[in-house]
């Protein structure tokens, strides 16, 4: 029987409820891995016109820090200067090239820029060219397998077909390049089954996040949106239906103001779906369709603390911006063994600064469209300065507020699952969901994507400074809400364990930070 839905966030709230893992639902998992139906992890067009990417810039000449500070300035006007081929080339590869190949007797194997879950990179990179000089207009899928483009629409009325699915038609109508990112369902449901939904919007967050980012190091600012006519929009790129689908869209290119007042914008009405298992019950809740009403367009959010009860630990204010962007990116690879060493205060700081803080002018990172209902939590296990304990990031105020007190490492153990790189990690950042928050099912999906991009700040930002973090989304979701004392309407969505690596050494010199 199918299952129906409705117009309101309880859909999001029982999916996210039937994938929690527990010592019940792994006694009665029977699913194991049909290895004769392992997934491609790369997408081809057999028949599309290849075009060769010049060699990507390997240096940024700007800090990772840097970088993030310069993506929190809000924009909403981009102009049609053209990008050069090169810089595309650039941000395609710090997204999700290939930045290390390993031959191995029976397969080789690619190692990604952006993490994902389980290595199976469900999120395909598509970019609508408007303004790219060697680049005719149309649509490219980006191959990371052979660092080329294909050329698969070539419809000289597709940006007009294309803007009038988005909120500010203008972005898609004067950006010289926008990143459309989708997800294949199966490359993640092989092993995570419905769980994977999860995965899917993660491993798009890491994407986004490393595209943002790489586009700031060279001077482009990005707008993001996940708000758009689904159905009309996958059967542009003609994707498979239930199989394929777009996640969010990000317009690039120059601007000169930050920030301007604009004429009204489409608005969406939500096009819920039946299905038939729970992993397509909750993307089909999510779906809009174009409304014919406009709005006026809106100005970003200020951040909003949650309160709490318990008493600050200020943080240093000094923030140590890391290495060279690019030079993190092509390095960053998730690190399970830790060094005994405490993690310096001053750079668990800016750890926590640069992933999740809050920009001077009061705004903070770009939100694919659900802004502050993510919720940051600490495990301390072993800071230089800090008390081990359980804590919540007052990320207005950069100060930690303290939960409980104690060690927690045997606790992060169990509740990661006794994976034992959580129980021996410096600390653990846990991201939730603030369902109360939630306004429509759809606001389940922006936020996990930005529960992924703002991992992916972690994973930067930790190894900009010569630490080692790994994602984590295999977990207890009732023994992580239990640790961090997490609300009765709050979900647990994203964990990161972080802890010295072997190269710390070589990347706290002078000349890095």
């Amino acid at each position: 029987m199918a299952l129906k839905n409705k117009n309101n966030t309880d859909q999001a709230k029982y999916y996210h409820n039937s994938t929690k893992h527990s010592l019940e639902s792994l006694r009665n998992n029977k699913h194991s891995l049909n290895w004769s139906t392992m997934p491609e992890v790369f997408k081809d067009y057999e028949n599309a016109v290849k075009i060769p990417l010049p060699a990507f810039q390997q240096q940024a000449n700007i800090s990772t820090g840097e970088s993030i500070e310069n993506s929190r300035k809000p924009v909403n006007v981009l102009s049609n200067e053209a990008m050069s081929l090169m810089d595309l080339a650039t941000i395609l590869h710090m997204t999700n090239g290939a930045t290390e190949i390993k031959h191995f007797p029976k397969m080789t194997y690619m190692f990604r820029a952006a993490p994902s879950a389980g290595a199976l990179y469900p999120t395909v990179t598509y970019i609508l060219v408007r303004n790219v000089k060697g680049l005719k207009p149309g649509i490219y899928h980006y191959n990371v397998k052979e660092e080329c483009l294909h050329f698969i629409n070539t419809d000289p009325d597709c940006f007009k077909s294309f803007s009038n699915l988005v909120p500010d038609a203008q972005l898609i109508e004067t950006a010289p390049v926008t990143f459309i990112y989708s997800s294949i369902f199966f490359r993640s449901q092989w092993k995570y089954r419905d769980r994977a939904y999860r995965y899917c919007l993660l491993d798009a967050g890491h994407l986004i996040v490393q595209t943002i980012l790489s586009a700031s190091a060279m001077n482009y600012n990005s707008v993001l949106t996940g708000e758009f006519d689904d159905e009309k929009i996958n059967n542009l790129l003609n994707f498979p239906i239930d199989e394929e689908a777009v996640m969010a869209i990000l317009s690039i290119g120059r601007t000169i103001l930050p920030f301007e007042k604009k004429n009204k914008v489409r608005i969406f009405d939500a096009a819920p779906k039946e299905a038939e298992d729970i992993f397509l019950f909750l993307h089909n809740s999510t779906i809009l369709k174009s409304s014919k009403e406009m709005t006026n367009s809106k100005a970003p959010k200020l951040i909003k603390s949650k309160d709490m009860n318990g008493s600050d630990h200020s943080l240093p204010s000094k923030f140590q911006k890391g290495d060279d962007l690019f030079k993190t990116i092509l390095r960053r690879r998730s690190k399970r063994k830790w060094l005994s060493n405490p993690i310096p205060e001053d750079m668990f700081s800016s750890v926590l600064y640069y992933s999740y803080g809050v920009h001077n002018e009061g705004f903070g990172d770009l939100s694919v469209g659900a802004d502050n209902i993510l919720n940051l939590y600490v495990v301390v296990h072993n800071i230089e300065g800090i008390d081990p304990g359980t804590y919540y990031y007052e990320r207005k105020k950069h100060d930690l507020a303290l939960i409980k007190k104690g060690f927690f490492n045997e606790k992060s153990l169990e509740m990661a699952m006794n994976q034992r790189f959580v129980g021996n990690a410096n600390a653990v950042f846990i991201m939730t969901i603030s369902g109360d928050k939630m306004k429509t099912n759809r606001d389940y999906r922006y936020a996990c994507m930005d529960a992924g991009m703002l991992g992916g700040r972690i994973y930067l930002q930790t190894t900009s400074l010569g630490l080692g973090s790994t994602g984590v989304g295999a977990y207890f979701d009732d023994k992580v809400s239990k640790v961090i004392e997490a609300g009765s309407d709050e979900m647990v969505i994203y964990l990161v364990a972080i802890g010295i690596t072997s190269h710390f050494k070589t990347l706290t010199s002078n000349d890095v930070l």
